[in-house]
């Protein structure tokens, strides 16, 4: 009775006194004050207390102001209480180490929940791209943090729906369960910034709350928020294992110890193809060339053609023979853009190509500088035995199917990109951007709609974001003929994977980011139990990561978009190119410098921290984005491929048959020491990592099976009791015995 007084007493004097009383949640772990009111929370560990909040606003304000309090419930453990005005609900619950939140709204409205200054934070820990560690006396991190990130999402901007903070200490880790929703913003303070954290209770997700759990770890351990966000996902049932993804596709153990390459080449053939330079150049100016060149539309292919001489130097033989192709390619008209058209337009095309210049041709067999039998054939012979070969356009194999078959006959995964993320309108459906362009009825029925009833923009300001349920029909179909006629063994389902969700208000298909998210993931895993093929997607978010073997992005994630000097000026070091010419785009051959900021917070071995992998590196393979292959930046190279063996994750490279001297012996040589590795490691969980140094330049990485990885990415050797690890280089020891080492050149 005396226990239930108190309770009682407590639960008037908060509401009829102080607006900014606090109570106290404690254990014999710590002590959290919580002022209802305001929101306002602190934690006190070892006598020392921090702000976790300054309190909460309601839409928008920036003044925290206290709130009329309904205390509903309250013990040595456990808070609920209500502002009664606002409709908001609140429940803490301080379990051992674990501090649980949730913020429930009865009406729509967006809540700052999270107003913590971080000047007691000496380093932030985040989950951009793989991870990053990040000291907040830093003057390039506050400011790419401020200025840069500014305000980010926790489904696509954050890999992960987490963060953690060292202190002097102990470490906080805080876990979105509800990772929809929620925005993270870093702002500037004199000291050093603020972090806010807002829920947006909206018409469609009242159901969901603020659902967060604030860990408290003594050893300040870097992974252990990752370590807990994977145990939440087992417990829940949402992880699936990369064994088990495997069991459940065709030749899917060809994709373990692979490489990475996008494979480009000319549509038809290359200038390799021409066995008889002098009679082709004959036929362009005979009659009968003068009468295929003179029904051309292209002023430009006119002149090309139509000047042609004998004993041409290399570049204008090359030119000649880019012109020819697209010059075939439109000479036959195409009724429509459906699968079926596609393949009658490609055998139309290669039949007027064997009817006009047949002659001067090699075999069919041998066409293409890209995907190609005589590509396929250096690759075997240099002793790559396994590689994920991607095409950027899925009729490759509608004009290559021998390449097709030489490329699984190697052992050797080929797949094609694919996206159902924009529609186009027919008014701009050109055949530049083939897979957005899906017809007037589904850009009409299916673009996302905001909630003010207008429609989402779509990628790059073009057409409207798509709804992926309602596409579900027109998707199946398509995919299913593409992989019926070119018969690829592996495919890429770009952005369905990137965690980029939003909120549809469209009345044939309202849906939340929740909804959206389990939608997109059901497109992935209906492809991946439908064909049982290795399937990929970009980034490999953590709400979005069901259904795939492997994710491009998520090594080197997009950055410095609609940075000038890396995205507009051509005339700069950073220039990063752009998609000419077609069989070796400059956008991703061309070899750049990198702006120094992002050389800091994107590359920086001493900011990088294995967070992505210690949740799903056994789980789903990752590499890097198609803009920033291994070749991108070569003052980079070395330590993008230190990160690869300690990750054990594949490299991404370019390829077309001309690079291949320049490219292959390089490729060959990390391949020795990547592919070994990743097959020894590539099903086995993360269980350390540690700094082996005050540097952060030596990084070391325990995995399940009791494998061990260590990389120096410094500039001298590192030793220490019977390990020694020269400069730029990595030891390995895996489980079965086997040691390999890599020296970075």
């Amino acid at each position: 009775m005396r226990k239930y007084l108190q309770i009682v007493f407590n639960v008037i004097w908060v509401s009829a006194c102080s607006n900014t009383y606090a109570i106290t949640l404690q254990n014999p772990q710590w002590k959290i004050d919580i002022e209802p009111s305001t929101f306002a929370i602190t934690s006190t560990y070892n006598l020392k207390p921090v702000v976790l909040s300054h309190g909460g606003t309601l839409n928008d304000n920036k003044t925290v102001s206290p709130q009329r309090v309904s205390i509903k419930h309250h013990t040595t453990n456990q808070l609920e209480w209500q502002w009664p005005k606002h409709k908001l609900t609140f429940k803490a619950k301080l379990n051992g180490t674990d501090l649980h939140l949730t913020i429930q709204s009865a009406h729509p409205q967006s809540f700052t929940w999270l107003q913590q200054p971080q000047t007691k934070v000496n380093s932030l820990i985040l989950p951009i791209g793989e991870g990053s560690f990040i000291p907040l006396n830093n003057k390039i991190w506050q400011k790419y943090l401020t200025e840069e990130l500014h305000t980010i999402n926790t489904t696509q901007d954050l890999k992960l729906p987490l963060w953690s903070q060292q202190y002097n200490q102990f470490q906080l880790n805080w876990v979105l369960n509800n990772p929809f929703n929620n925005k993270l913003a870093f702002i500037p303070s004199e000291k050093s910034l603020t972090l806010k954290a807002t829920h947006k209770f909206s018409a469609l997700s009242l159901h969901e709350p603020v659902n967060v759990t604030v860990n408290l770890d003594t050893q300040k351990n870097i992974i252990s928020g990752a370590k807990l966000y994977r145990a939440y996902l087992k417990k829940n049932k949402q992880f699936i294992n990369l064994s088990h993804r495997l069991k459940n596709v065709k030749d899917g153990e060809k994709i373990i110890g692979a490489s990475h390459f996008y494979v480009w080449g000319m549509t038809l053939f290359s200038y390799h193809d021409i066995k008889n330079w002098p009679g082709l150049i004959s036929w362009l100016n005979s009659k009968s060339g003068q009468a295929f060149i003179s029904q051309l539309k292209s002023k430009e292919q006119k002149s090309t053609l139509g000047n042609a001489k004998q004993n041409l130097p290399l570049w204008e033989k090359k030119w000649v023979i880019h012109a020819l192709n697209n010059a075939f390619i439109e000479s036959i008209p195409q009724s429509d853009n459906t699968v079926q058209s596609q393949i009658k337009h490609a055998n139309a095309t290669i039949a007027l190509v064997k009817a006009k210049i047949g002659p001067f041709l090699k075999d069919k067999e041998d066409w293409g500088d890209g995907l190609s039998t005589r590509l396929l054939n250096r690759l075997q012979k240099s002793g790559l035995k396994r590689a994920w070969l991607g095409l950027d356009d899925w009729q490759v194999g509608f004009y290559h199917p021998e390449a097709v078959q030489k490329a699984k006959e190697l052992g050797y995964l080929v797949g094609a990109y694919d996206s159902y993320n924009t529609a186009l309108p027919a008014s701009e459906s050109d055949g530049s951007w083939m897979s957005s362009e899906m017809g007037d009825e589904l850009f009409n029925k299916c673009g996302i709609m905001l909630a003010d009833g207008k429609w989402k923009t779509g990628f790059k300001q073009r057409g409207r974001y798509t709804n992926p349920a309602c596409l579900t029909d027109y998707y199946q179909k398509r995919v299913g003929q593409v992989l019926e006629y070119a018969q690829y063994n592996s495919y890429f389902l770009d952005v369905d994977a990137t965690g980029m969700v939003f909120e549809d208000y469209h009345p044939e298909h309202t849906m939340t980011e929740r909804l959206m998210a389990l939608s997109r993931e059901a497109r992935l895993r209906w492809f991946s139990n439908h064909f049982r093929l290795p399937l990929g997607s970009e980034d490999g978010n953590a709400v979005t990561q069901r259904g795939i073997i492997f994710a491009h992005g998520l090594q080197t994630p997009v950055f410095g978009w609609g940075d000038q000097s890396m995205f507009k000026n051509k005339k700069s070091s950073y220039y990063l190119g752009n998609w000419w010419p077609d069989n070796q785009p400059s956008l991703f051959f061309k070899q750049v410098d990198i702006l120094p900021k992002y050389k800091t917070t994107i590359f920086d071995p001493r900011f990088k921290v294995p967070l992505y992998q210690t949740v799903f590196h056994d789980a789903v393979i990752t590499t890097h984005h198609w803009y920033y292959d291994n070749f991108k930046f070569p003052s980079l190279r070395p330590q993008r491929e230190l990160f690869s063996l300690l990750y054990a994750v594949p490299p991404l490279y370019h390829i077309n048959y001309d690079v291949l001297n320049k490219r292959l012996p390089i490729i060959k040589q990390f391949d020795r020491a990547f592919s070994p590795l990743h097959q020894g490691l590539a099903t086995q969980a993360v269980k350390k990592f540690s700094f082996l140094n005050e540097e952060r330049t030596v990084h070391y990485i325990q995995y399940a099976n009791n494998s061990e990885v260590w990389v120096n990415f410094s500039n001298k050797p590192w030793t220490h009791k019977k390990i020694s690890i020269p400069a730029q280089s990595m030891l390995a020891t895996l489980a079965n015995g086997q040691l390999i080492k890599y020296q970075a050149q």
